[in-house]
């Protein structure tokens, strides 16, 4: 793997990461208001995002170019990448990490000062207008581009459902941290983890069935999941993600109900606790599997 490919894995990556927590955060800080989500999670993901979009046209730059690092900041060959479809779906994710930044820095000035609480729900109405811009890139760039309409929504809808399901995962181990004190009954986050529970297997669903659909048009047969490279890293990517649905499934059906009935609450939440943080490292890999997917080996349409 050439230095190039290296650096366009990494900052793409970055990128995926960044605009799964778009979803997550918002959906949760929307659940349950609390200033950490805003102030360690939407603000920093959001600013990684864009330093990370840019880094990663400034590394395609250098890439086409191959004249070292000073080749990256080739401005002629930089104004004709932007006018391209590259270009296009960078502006879009550029706009909708922008919005973001916009919709997570209001509701931490609204949870700072009372005077600013009624700018919350423009503030929520902004950020879900950023998460559509980023959804709408995916539809924008990658292999997906090449397809039909129906397609392309449909890969949107793909985003739109993972950042809800993946990037609520961070959030909710910080709310297991705060949110039980003592030895007192924990009923805001019982009635977060079941409200995100009951939401969550929409999204989950969702994700399960556009992900089907873009992988059967992408590849076109059954064969060419085991007969090309782009299909083995699918079948990577759908072990992880399967070990990610059945860690979710184990909090919705064991560990919150424990939590709910045991007397044990303190050993409920260490669990708890411990299965979201397997379900994180295990989103990782799965950014990383598909950043993999999409940089180094295409499909086979």
């Amino acid at each position: 793997m050439s230095v190039w490919l290296l650096a366009s894995l990494v900052t793409k990556s970055l990128v995926y990461l960044a605009m799964l927590a778009t979803g997550g955060g918002l959906f949760v800080s929307l659940l349950y208001p609390l200033k950490a989500i805003t102030v360690r999670y939407l603000l920093p993901a959001t600013i990684m995002g864009l330093l990370a979009v840019c880094l990663f046209f400034l590394v395609h730059i250098g890439q086409v170019n191959q004249q070292g690092v000073s080749g990256m900041f080739d401005m002629q060959l930089g104004a004709i990448l932007a006018e391209t479809t590259l270009g296009e779906g960078l502006r879009w994710r550029l706009a909708g990490f922008a919005l973001v930044l916009i919709a997570a820095a209001t509701i931490w000035l609204a949870d700072t000062h009372s005077r600013f609480h009624g700018w919350i729900a423009a503030a929520f109405i902004v950020g879900l207008l950023g998460c559509i811009a980023l959804a709408v890139s995916v539809a924008v760039l990658g292999h997906v581009n090449i397809l039909d309409m129906a397609t392309r929504v449909t890969a949107a809808l793909h985003l739109l459902a993972v950042s809800v399901w993946i990037g609520a995962l961070l959030p909710l181990l910080w709310v297991c941290q705060q949110a039980f004190q003592g030895d007192r009954y924990p009923g805001r986050l019982i009635l977060l983890l079941r409200q995100f529970g009951q939401f969550g297997w929409l999204f989950l669903g969702l994700m399960v069935i556009s992900g089907i659909w873009m992988a059967w048009q992408l590849l076109g047969s059954f064969s060419a999941l085991l007969t090309t490279t782009h299909g083995r890293f699918l079948l990577a990517k759908l072990a992880l993600v399967a070990l990610l649905m059945a860690l979710g499934a184990s909090n919705k059906f064991f560990w919150v109900s424990r939590l709910a009935e045991s007397q044990n609450r303190h050993g409920a939440v260490k669990g708890l606790r411990l299965t979201i943080l397997m379900e994180i490292v295990l989103a990782v890999a799965v950014v990383v599997a598909t950043a993999l997917m999409t940089t180094v080996e295409g499909p086979v349409r």
